[in-house]
């Protein structure tokens, strides 16, 4: 019986854990994707008097739109075959494609959040988080792709 328990719990810890596609070599795992109206981040800041004043950082996306987090690991221990683009992962809805912020618009760091590199990659262990903007009337089946093959992402 104790042996049965055990075997549900890991069983139960496994059905969570994000399968990895591989596309190119490359083993793809999305652990989340998440909605974001906002984000805000109060820091305490030290100004010219020496005095400390609180002040809130904060990004919103365009009126009627919101932000898409997607945090992503990949991996390749050959350095063989094809580079992975970022620029090639897409978030896809039934109407429309949208590709990660330009790096212009990069400001997840100002909230301890590691972006995803921007450049290509040839081999490693890689780990970050893809930013995208979409129409919140978008925001329902929400489908990532890597070139053409569909990712899982982790419930």
């Amino acid at each position: 019986m104790r042996y049965i328990k055990i075997l549900c719990i890991c069983f139960c810890f496994l059905s969570v854990i994000a399968q990895a596609e591989t596309v190119d070599g490359w083993e793809i795992t999305v652990q989340k994707l998440q909605a974001h109206q906002k984000f805000l981040k109060t820091v305490d800041m030290e100004i010219y008097t020496g005095d400390t004043v609180l002040k809130e950082i904060l990004h919103e996306p365009q009126k009627g739109f919101l932000y898409i987090t997607v945090d992503c690991t990949i991996n390749r221990s050959s350095s063989d075959g094809i580079l992975f683009d970022s620029a090639l992962l897409t978030l896809k809805t039934p109407r429309k494609s949208y590709t990660r912020l330009t790096r212009e618009n990069d400001f997840l760091s100002e909230y301890d959040i590691s972006t995803f590199p921007y450049l290509k990659v040839k081999k490693g262990n890689h780990h970050g988080t893809f930013l995208f903007e979409i129409p919140v009337s978008e925001n329902q089946n929400l489908q990532l792709y890597y070139k053409e093959t569909p990712l899982s992402v982790a419930p």
